[in-house]
């Protein structure tokens, strides 16, 4: 079975640094069986998984946005 991501357990998380530890940490906190770090500018492919994590991050790896697909 397919794990479920759960964002709402994880968006106290905006604003903090994307470190590998941490990312991570956010993956299990959500339930996510996937994660990606999405940098500015980033190609993504358009494929929606829903157990997967997207943490988008500005230039200095800072948070800036988590969603799930």
């Amino acid at each position: 079975m397919e794990a479920a991501c759960n964002v709402g357990a994880v968006q106290s998380a905006i604003g903090e640094i994307a470190t590998p530890a941490r990312v991570e940490s956010l993956r299990r906190q959500s339930g996510a069986a996937t994660v990606r770090v999405l940098p500015p500018g980033a190609v993504t492919t358009r494929d929606f998984r829903t157990d997967r994590l997207n943490i988008d991050v500005d230039a200095g790896n800072r948070i800036r946005a988590l969603r799930c697909g």
